[in-house]
């Protein structure tokens, strides 16, 4: 038997589309489609049971930036009136994973911040995290079933603050001194304990459904302020129709609302769908 080891070098390219985490070159080409595909090294985001599918032995790097600013909030600040229900959200992080056969592990540095405008006061949330993923992957007696579990050491770091928005530099009122203002001042460092839960289920060779729950232990960090910051929990699913001729249609579909830093007053909940096509040639 010949062991394959493939290396993988992925990203997740700065967005104004959203601040949701698309980890992966492969992914993110899938428009974040993934939760049925989940084949590369960067199952343990998208699918944790998706390491028994693809290459026997898998490695990957992953970095990049992501961000979405919902009504105007930086142009708010710049401009200096009310900014009501104006949020700005980023993910910033880089990692490292691995895989073999059913056991795999993940290290992930993630920034995330979220900030809101209200009655010209900038309040900001951030939380620095590094985030160890052991992942288990067990095959059920339904044929073709799997399960992968995440369980996860989150050593994160909680920041708060709120200021009137003139006080922020005319120089620094721009998407990343914004967001690197959230991470400033005093933190509070905590550990906690995460879960995740991933479902693949492949009838046949066309056909492959997906599920996964994140954070399903709902994390929780409190800043210098004793005010928490919650990961919430999170499912979504998804479908792969994987074609004749190297061709691929994946649809995937939150289950719950989505939010930022959850527990910031103001925040916007949202639900995506994501559809993506992929062909192969060779």
């Amino acid at each position: 038997m010949i062991l394959m080891i493939c290396l993988f070098v992925v990203a997740r390219t700065a967005t104004a589309d959203t601040a949701s985490p698309l980890v992966g070159a492969r992914a993110t080409g899938l428009a974040g489609a993934f939760t049925a595909v989940a084949d590369d090294s960067t199952a343990f985001h998208w699918n944790p049971a998706g390491i028994v599918y693809g290459n026997l032995i898998r490695a990957g790097f992953y970095a990049g930036t992501s961000f979405q600013d919902r009504n105007g909030m930086v142009n708010g600040v710049r401009q200096g009136f009310s900014g009501d229900r104006s949020v700005l959200d980023s993910s910033d992080g880089m990692g490292f994973s691995a895989s073999f056969t059913m056991l795999g592990v993940a290290v992930t540095g993630l920034t995330e911040t979220s900030s809101f405008l209200e009655d010209d006061i900038l309040h900001s949330r951030g939380l620095e995290s590094l985030d160890v993923a052991v992942t288990l992957v067990q095959s059920l007696p339904l044929d073709e079933l799997t399960v992968g579990v995440n369980a996860r050491f989150i050593r994160g770091t909680a920041f708060e603050q709120g200021e009137p928005a003139s006080f922020v530099p005319p120089a620094n009122r721009n998407v990343n001194d914004l967001v690197d203002r959230a991470t400033t001042g005093e933190g509070r460092t905590e550990d906690e304990f995460g879960l995740d839960l991933g479902l693949l289920y492949q009838p046949n060779e066309w056909l492959r459904l997906g599920l996964m729950a994140r954070n399903l232990t709902e994390p929780t960090f409190h800043t210098e302020r004793d005010n928490e910051i919650v990961l919430p929990r999170h499912a979504r699913a998804g479908v792969a129709f994987m074609m004749e001729s190297n061709f691929l249609v994946a649809v995937d579909a939150d289950l719950t609302s989505r939010n930022f830093l959850s527990g910031l007053d103001g925040i916007v909940h949202w639900r995506e769908l994501s559809v993506g096509v992929e062909k192969a040639w060779g």
